[in-house]
């Protein structure tokens, strides 16, 4: 159920600029205070303030991304709100089909866990979504998607996802009238106290253009990173586009959200890729806040839309000469996994610590509902793994963490390409009679032994994949022979994908070595393809594929021919 607030227009000016649609919803949704009652009762004994945990169980982090329902209405739009709340709730609740109803909790110590479902009883308003428009949801329910049960309480957290109140499901749906655009915002008290930087309002903001078909940035972050003090420290803010939208990075203005406080000292964000620089010397050790803005641009470089990250810094002091934990093969940091709807993906993430007699934690965060991931108690090395059946197409991002005892932290940001099933896959023919095994594509078209790489330049980026030498990837343009061999065979292509005259996309063709042969069999259907991208990006696909044991068609595995670039075999 969504209700209506009261809307309170800025002054004139405003109305035409960015910092009217910033301030709106502010003015509307905080000072204004929109009828500041709980959509249902809250019995105060389960809060986690009754249990002792006061405001160390509230906001940690927040993002609000969305995409559009054109199968709901013209102007409808699925929001996906994700915060960190500590692991407080020691009432969690579960969907009648119609309405939540109280159960226990799961997790350590009686405490809200993985699955569980809690509703958000310390916010004077219970993070609600608002969606701009006059209308918002009221005190919200969310489903734990992962946790980091801890002694210590500033590091004592869930990561949930809210739940729409009509359906009790991931995500909320909400019909527009127009195409806007809106500010979408959770603001709210109260955030963790202690931080050296800022007040206790909390929250982000998206804009939302419905029914034009365009989709939100996506981040994702751990609600807390450590930063060890000492020096100019750096980490990335990842992100992605579904819709291929050039990104922007910055620091979000303060005076623009209307919170209380202002950036940690002496920090930037490189516009283009995303990395914060800090220069830690002098700093207090402690909690920090921290808002990134990531803006979507149009083709001339103006701004289509942008969304918000909302996290907190924790900086450490580490044990001289400590090194942080390292993630380990087969783990594919910053890099992507290409899925389709309705099919299973499972994958290890493992990492481990140099350092003699350290252990690593290992904690997720953006974990798509449905999906699974379950670390154990630290270790070292320490392993984990992510399953999930994907139920609908997208880019999901997610993040992994790897911490020692002294604070040491590294990150394992994994973007999750899910696409529609191929209706007419082809099929990758795999000779284990050859020494070592190749791996051959026959095209539709053509019927050639074949493969495809895409690389990368300043100006397009496509995924490919790679195994001993072996590139996968897809595209489309017209042939535009750039490099051929001494028998005149086409062994690269290039296409100007964006008109500006130069080169965006290279595709290149091989027929290659393909490792671990030995543990294929006859009844292999599935092989899993692991590489890099150009820019160093890991990146992970699976193939369908055909095992045979023929003796081989001499010089079959150097028989290139030209191809089609929309013609070759797309990685699912």
């Amino acid at each position: 159920m969504t209700r209506s607030c009261p809307r309170r227009s800025p002054p004139g000016p405003w109305r035409r600029s960015w910092s009217a649609l910033l301030l709106a919803p502010l003015l509307a949704g905080l000072l204004v205070s929109c009828a500041d009652k709980p959509t249902e009762p809250i019995n105060p004994a389960d809060t986690p303030s009754a249990h002792g945990d006061g405001h160390h169980s509230h906001g940690r982090y927040s993002h609000i991304t969305w995409v559009p329902r054109p199968d709901i209405g013209s102007f409808a739009v699925e929001f996906t709100y994700q915060a960190a709340f500590r692991r407080g709730y020691s009432t969690c609740y579960t969907w009648t089909g119609s309405s939540f109803a109280t159960t226990p909790c799961t997790g350590p110590n009686g405490r809200a866990g993985t699955g569980d479902i809690i509703l958000e009883t310390i916010a004077p308003l219970g993070s609600p979504l608002r969606f701009g428009d006059g209308q918002e949801t009221g005190r919200l329910h969310f489903l734990v998607t992962s946790m980091n049960p801890s002694p210590v309480a500033a590091q004592d957290w869930i990561f949930v996802v809210a739940l729409d109140p009509n359906t009790g499901t991931p995500n909320i749906i909400h019909s527009y009238s127009t195409n806007g655009p809106f500010v979408a915002n959770n603001y709210d008290c109260c955030r963790i106290s202690g931080l050296r930087n800022v007040g206790d309002t909390y929250g982000v903001q998206t804009i939302v253009t419905p029914g034009t078909g365009n989709r939100s940035p996506v981040s994702n972050l751990p609600p807390i990173r450590n930063v060890v003090r000492g020096g100019v420290q750096t980490w990335g803010v990842p992100a992605n586009d579904a819709d291929g939208d050039p990104l922007r990075w910055s620091l979000t203005s303060v005076a623009a959200t209307g919170l209380f406080g202002a950036q940690p000292a002496l920090m930037s964000i490189d516009p283009g890729t995303g990395v914060v620089s800090w220069n830690t010397d002098g700093r207090d050790l402690g909690l920090y806040w921290s808002n990134i803005t990531i803006e979507e641009l149009n083709p001339d470089g103006s701004v289509k839309g942008f969304v918000g990250v909302d996290y907190l810094i924790n900086l450490v002091e580490t044990t001289p000469g400590n090194t942080p934990p390292l993630f380990t093969s087969p783990t594919f940091c910053s890099g992507s996994v290409s899925t389709t709807v309705n099919q299973p993906l499972s994958f290890t993430v493992a990492a481990s610590d140099p350092d003699a007699g350290d252990v690593v934690t290992l904690v997720g965060s953006g974990i798509p509902a449905g999906a699974t991931f379950s670390p154990g108690p630290a270790a070292n090395p320490a392993s984990t793994q992510f399953s999930w059946t994907p139920p609908t197409t997208g880019p999901r991002l997610v993040t992994f963490t790897a911490t020692d005892p002294a604070g040491a932290q590294t990150l394992c940001p994994i973007t999750i390409q899910v696409r529609e099933p191929d209706p007419d896959p082809d099929t990758l023919t795999v000779n284990v009679r050859i020494n070592p095994a190749t791996i051959n594509l026959a095209t539709k078209r053509d019927e050639g032994l074949l493969l495809v790489s895409i690389l990368s330049t300043g100006d397009f980026d496509a995924g490919s994949v790679n195994a001993a030498g072996l590139t996968l990837g897809d595209g489309q343009g017209n042939d535009l022979p750039i490099s051929t061999d001494a028998n005149g065979r086409t062994l690269s292509m290039m296409r100007d994908v964006n008109g500006d005259g130069r080169p965006d996309l290279v595709v290149g063709f091989c027929v290659c070595a393909l490792v671990d042969a030995d543990a294929l069999g006859l009844a292999t259907t599935e092989l899993v393809l692991l590489g890099s991208l150009r820019d160093g990006k890991r990146i992970r696909g699976t193939a369908t594929v055909r095992v045979i044991d023929e003796a081989p068609v001499p010089g079959s595995t150097a028989a290139l021919v030209p191809m089609r670039m929309n013609d070759f075999w797309k990685l699912r």
